[in-house]
């Protein structure tokens, strides 16, 4: 392999780790928002609905 595909596989590997790395947070953020959502969820599946308004005739 000559020396100048060397350098570009090497920069090529540079930028994909950099990629690797967003998508890494950006995993991770979208994991605690989803987590955030189930906990909320579950709260709210814990709270009984308000009762039915009264209709007086």
């Amino acid at each position: 392999m000559d020396a100048q595909r060397s350098a570009e596989l090497v920069l090529l590997l540079d930028a994909l780790q950099k990629q690797l790395g967003h998508l890494q947070t950006e995993c991770e953020a979208t994991k605690a928002h989803l987590n955030a959502l189930r906990a909320q969820y579950a709260q709210k599946a814990q709270t009984p609905p308000p009762p039915p308004p009264q209709h007086t005739a």
